[in-house]
């Protein structure tokens, strides 16, 4: 597998067990800045650029440009509570990763870098997803990813 290359949404074993895979969009690479501050990402002191879309009530639907690579983040409305900012420069070999619904992910901004070698491959598909962990799972976006 090439480098992942920010935007890419790469799977991935969580760093803290090493045994379960997890899928979630590359934001920053070895040696960048990351901050994430008052819900908006900054790369290298650079302002990630999003463009309203819908408010879609739980949710506000944005769309995100990481480089050549445009795809949708989520924020809950009226949010408050847990928030995820901070700073962090991506160490060599490492890869700090969010998740597209920004205010509902587990991700770097809370358990740190993807080391290189616990990353699987990237994803190019959406085959089932759980709006929560005691629903269901849906078919309902089945296809492929931005």
């Amino acid at each position: 597998m090439d480098d992942p290359q920010r935007g890419d949404i790469m799977v991935f074993r969580y760093p803290d067990d090493g045994s379960t895979n997890y899928i979630k969009r590359v934001v920053g690479l070895p040696g960048d800045r990351i901050r994430y501050q008052d819900r908006e990402l900054f790369i290298n002191g650079d302002k990630v650029e999003t463009r309203f879309v819908a408010r879609l009530p739980p949710v506000e639907l944005r769309r995100e440009y990481l480089g050549d690579v445009e795809h949708d983040i989520f924020l809950t409305l009226g949010r408050t509570g847990r928030s995820g900012e901070g700073e962090w420069v991506v160490p060599e070999g490492e890869y700090f990763v969010m998740g597209d619904n920004r205010d509902n992910s587990n991700d770097s901004r809370y358990w740190g870098f993807v080391p290189d070698e616990m990353v699987v491959g990237k994803a190019f598909a959406i085959w089932m997803h759980w709006q929560s962990l005691t629903s269901l799972p849906s078919f309902d976006r089945v296809g492929g990813l931005e």
